[in-house]
């Protein structure tokens, strides 16, 4: 049985990859830094990225075949705001963790962000040029580079996306768009900010398969359809029987954020396709898989309106940043 080390693994992504990943036949090592991490049947290592020497030593002692690297730091704002933490952990941790992963022989996953764009024109292709409009995007691309640089061409990949699903802390865009909605509070959604929501369990789903077949490169796997943020929180109050008519637009420039958001950083998704046996699914029929499978988020909505804001995600929610 292969072994697989996933970091991240407090974060949304990490921890259905693990599940994904054991059900793929992999004997599944999770990493965590601050927050317990608890997935049946995936031992939890603590690990700080920031420490070349603990990443050395976790890679050494679990000899993985594959290296799954979801861990980062995701909000935008913080990003912005702290950005001296966001490059120790987003640039220097994946490449202290991309040697390693070098040194071992294993196959190199990172996930990236649909945020290396500049969002000027959308439907970005994998080899369109990256121009990263805020620091966490930067951070994200300059490791994308890092990584690839420690390691041969075929021994890694490269996945840029935007993602959602529930939280139990209810954090994440889709997180608050059922709380609110579910509470008939009003919610204040970006009609301005674009990009191509994926469902968390189709995309853990796909990194299972580009481990298992070892598909090296840059995949954009993303959903199929591109919205934006009103659009989306109209799609979660259809697809779930809630009051659509609670959901208000409003431009983005009114949120007054710390971190610049581009505008239209929606992926073309046809080379994934093309190379997965997954299937992207479209904005509604991903939202029809999440209620379906009966997931949803727990949360809790004081009197007012929710405005789409900045607190999102620790690893996860690309719909929400």
């Amino acid at each position: 049985m292969k072994t697989a080390l996933v970091t991240g693994g407090a974060g949304l992504l990490g921890g259905y990859l693990a599940r994904a990943l054991s059900a793929g036949g992999f004997a599944v090592h999770l990493t965590a830094h601050r927050t317990p991490v608890s997935v049946a049947g995936c031992p939890s290592i603590g690990l700080d990225l920031t420490d070349r020497r603990t990443v050395e030593a976790a890679v050494e002692d679990v000899s993985p075949a594959v290296i799954v690297h979801t861990a980062a730091i995701t909000d935008v704002d913080h990003c912005q705001t702290h950005r001296d933490e966001a490059w120790r952990v987003n640039v220097c941790g994946t490449q202290y963790l991309s040697r390693a992963a070098a040194s071992a022989g294993a196959f190199f996953i990172y996930v990236s962000t649909d945020h290396v764009f500049d969002g000027a024109t959308g439907n970005y292709r994998e080899t369109d040029r990256p121009a990263p409009a805020n620091w966490y995007g930067l951070t994200k691309l300059v490791g994308e580079l890092a990584a690839s640089r420690c390691l041969p061409e075929a021994d890694i990949a490269i996945v840029r996306t935007s993602f959602y699903g529930p939280r139990r802390d209810g954090r994440g865009f889709f997180g608050r768009c059922l709380a609110a909605l579910g509470a008939g509070q009003g919610l204040e959604a970006a009609d301005d900010l674009f990009s191509s929501p994926l469902p968390v369990t189709v995309l853990a789903k796909a990194m299972v398969e580009l481990a298992g077949r070892r598909l090296a490169g840059i995949h954009h796997i993303a959903g199929a359809d591109r919205s934006s943020r009103y659009e989306f929180a109209l799609a979660v109050a259809k697809v779930y029987g809630l009051d659509a008519s609670l959901v208000r637009p409003r431009p983005a420039k009114d949120l007054n954020l710390p971190g610049p958001r581009p505008r239209d950083v929606s992926l073309c998704v046809r080379q994934a396709q093309e190379r997965l046996r997954v299937r992207l699914p479209t904005l509604v029929n991903g939202l029809e898989e999440m209620a379906v499978s009966g997931t949803v988020t727990e949360g809790t909505v004081t009197e007012g309106t929710v405005t789409e804001g900045a607190a999102t995600e620790g690893a996860g929610d690309g719909a929400g940043r």
